[in-house]
């Protein structure tokens, strides 16, 4: 039991975000879009849900965001949306292909990865979940 604890008291130093003056804030809440793959609906509707849920951010899914953008969406837009309603986009979920024994495949999926970093930066996030998809 012990070690349960130690544990769960090193998370909220990992997780937690700092005030202006360096004080612990409070914990913030996102929506990992995936739960709501089922459902089939639109990126913009997936925000309005999150924030109508209480969430304080979302984690949606790169191919969402690409197909949003085909769609002729726009991401500054979609940020704006975002600001209005309260969300923040802490990341984004991709699947890339960057760790595969194929340097060929690898540089094209790296290409990949770097396009969906600078979409998912143009939604004001920082971070994507870089999964392991490939063989090894």
């Amino acid at each position: 039991m012990r070690t349960g604890s130690t544990l769960l008291a090193a998370v909220p130093a990992m997780t937690q975000q700092r005030t202006a003056d360096g004080q612990p804030g409070r914990f913030r809440f996102g929506l990992n879009a995936g739960t709501l793959r089922g459902y089939k609906l639109g990126l913009a509707e997936q925000f309005d849900v999150a924030a109508k849920a209480g969430y304080d951010g979302i984690e949606p899914w790169l191919e969402d965001i690409d197909r949003f953008v085909n769609g002729g969406g726009s991401l500054r837009d979609l940020k704006r949306r975002c600001r209005d309603l309260g969300l923040g986009v802490y990341s984004a979920i991709g699947f890339a292909q960057w760790i595969v024994d194929d340097d060929a495949v690898r540089a094209k999926s790296l290409e990949q990865l770097k396009r969906d970093m600078s979409r998912i930066a143009e939604l004001g996030g920082s971070r994507i979940a870089a999964h392991v998809v490939g063989d090894l």
